[in-house]
């Protein structure tokens, strides 16, 4: 692909916008930067991140003893009937107490550890939907970009022909008036030429509407102006081959990561639902002051062992035991469904960018031999040996070549950066 094909996306920002119009410049890096910061989804995966961490915290929390302090007060007051019936009020008694409790959970079959375990793979699986998010909006950033670099490229493409059709129709004049055209050769290339601006028009309509995407991405003014400067070259291998692409995307790919800690997460499940099944043994003990008078001096002091099963909960425990393997089946012919839907999505992608890179040779040969045709018939036109319709049928012929390589190459860029993102393999700098 020619050098001149590739561009670096560099977008015009204000640095404070209604106070100062100064402009900075941005790599295209940057603006992947500033789209994944301003994305929703990226947002939302943000959080569920940071209440998974939150959430394993709390589960570690289980391991540890549990300190608590009470204290109360009460007042009161005793009556009783004395011995000729009356009713005869005792002094009111105050009573003050305070105490420290201490409880640690020794065995509780496993539960607090697979409760642990469990936070764990849903952290683990959080982290990886937030790099998936920030993928998937990386993606789509980069479809924008090129989709801008094509739309540039139709727009040069079209003032071209613009151009070209002008010149026609400069050139059928002189003919005509040289006797070597006639009239409806004028007329011919004045429909050329309104054509050829009706596709300029919609050309410019197109980059506008592209740009205006692209702006959506970085929560800027859609109608703020992006420019677009040249860059180096960027290489495709030569040789990529379909199976390395299938084994990088069963190992790599986010969701394959993500299903395996699924897997484990349900597994855990079970374990906690086994959990119920046998007895919890736990430790507690307390140190506590209790008197009629503050502060209290009479203390107490207490620590024992206790020890919990349930005899009969009406069959619930093992439901919940059953609840838990059939949920583990349910994730496991997912992750079977997952690897099909994956490698049907790979092979296909692999056959896309396998096609448009065979059409991108094609179209440049295509190309370049509509080139030598307009130039030719373009110089039988000029000395009068070819009419206006063979001249134009010529020109529509290199614009469409034109139109057609462009459009290839665009796709062989698309194509490949989306089998390495299917493929599971970087795709852009997440250093950013």
């Amino acid at each position: 692909m020619k050098t001149k094909r590739i561009f670096s996306l560099l977008v015009t920002v204000l640095l404070l916008r209604g106070l100062s119009f100064s402009a900075e410049r941005i790599t295209l890096e940057e603006i992947i930067k500033l789209a994944i910061k301003n994305s929703p989804t990226v947002k939302e995966a943000q959080a569920n991140l940071e209440n998974a961490q939150a959430k394993l915290t709390e589960t570690r929390a289980d391991f540890l003893p549990q300190l608590s302090l009470g204290s109360n007060y009460s007042r009161s007051q005793q009556t009783m009937n004395n011995f000729t019936g009356g009713i005869v009020k005792l002094p009111e008694k105050e009573n003050y107490s305070y105490q420290f409790g201490l409880r640690q959970t020794i065995f509780d079959g496993l539960k607090t550890v697979k409760t642990n375990s469990q936070a764990r793979n849903n952290l683990n699986y959080a982290e990886i939907a937030y790099q998936k998010a920030n993928d998937d909006v990386a993606f789509e950033v980069l479809q924008g970009y090129y989709t801008i670099l094509k739309c540039i490229q139709m727009v040069e493409i079209n003032k071209k022909m613009v151009e070209q059709a002008l010149k026609h129709r400069e050139q059928a004049e002189a003919n005509y008036k040289a006797g070597l055209a006639t009239k409806s050769d004028i007329l011919r290339s004045d429909v050329e030429v309104t054509n050829s601006k009706i596709n300029l028009l919609k050309a410019e309509n197109d980059l506008i509407k592209a740009k205006t995407s692209l702006n959506s991405y970085l929560s800027r003014p859609l109608t703020e102006e992006v420019s677009v400067e040249e860059r180096g070259e960027e290489t495709i291998p030569k040789e990529i081959k379909l199976e390395e692409m299938l084994k990088s995307a069963l190992s790599e790919r986010a969701e394959i990561k993500e299903m395996l800690y699924q897997k484990d997460s349900a597994k855990d499940s079970i374990a906690i639902s086994r959990s119920n099944l046998y007895p919890g043994l736990s430790l507690s003990s307390s140190l506590g002051w209790r008197d009629d008078k503050f502060p209290p001096g009479t203390s107490s002091w207490s620590i024992g062992l206790g020890l919990d099963l349930s005899l009969f909960t009406g069959g619930a425990n093992l439901a919940r035991v059953t609840q838990a393997k059939k949920n583990l089946q349910a994730v496991e012919a997912k992750e079977e469904k997952l690897r099909q839907d994956i490698i049907l999505e790979v092979t296909q992608v692999y056959l896309s960018f396998k096609e448009s890179r065979e059409r991108t040779e094609l179209t440049q040969k295509s190309l370049e031999q509509a080139e030598l045709n307009q130039a030719f018939v373009e110089g039988k036109y000029i000395n009068g040996l070819a009419n206006i319709v063979e001249l134009v049928d010529a020109d529509i012929t290199l614009a469409n070549a034109k139109i057609s390589n462009a459009q290839a190459e665009y796709d062989l860029q698309v194509n490949y950066l989306k089998l390495l993102k299917v493929a599971g393999m970087p795709f852009y700098k997440r250093s950013m």
